[in-house]
């Protein structure tokens, strides 16, 4: 008896994993479907170039400095609105 029930359930579990493999896959269809977009061509010109100075733009990326000053720039844009000194 109890093997039978074991394979039953065995039974349900894959089934119930066809089915939900079969809803993802179908899901990722309408999802590729809706994804794509059209291309449309822009016509674009160059009116003028500009030159940079190179020891400026010709360095290396340094990602804990970008890190820093954004890290800067964001704890100077909150609001300290914490203060309770002349709250009456």
């Amino acid at each position: 008896m109890a093997t039978a029930k074991t394979t039953k359930t065995k039974e349900v579990k894959a089934k119930a994993v066809k089915n939900t493999v079969a809803k993802k896959s179908a899901v990722k269809k309408v999802v590729a479907k809706k994804a794509v977009k059209k291309e449309t061509a822009v016509k674009s010109e160059v009116k003028s170039s500009v030159s940079l100075n190179p020891k400026i733009w010709d360095v290396a990326m340094n990602k804990e400095l970008v890190t820093q000053v954004l890290f800067v720039q964001q704890m100077n844009a909150r609001t300290g609105t914490a203060h309770a000194k002349n709250r009456s």
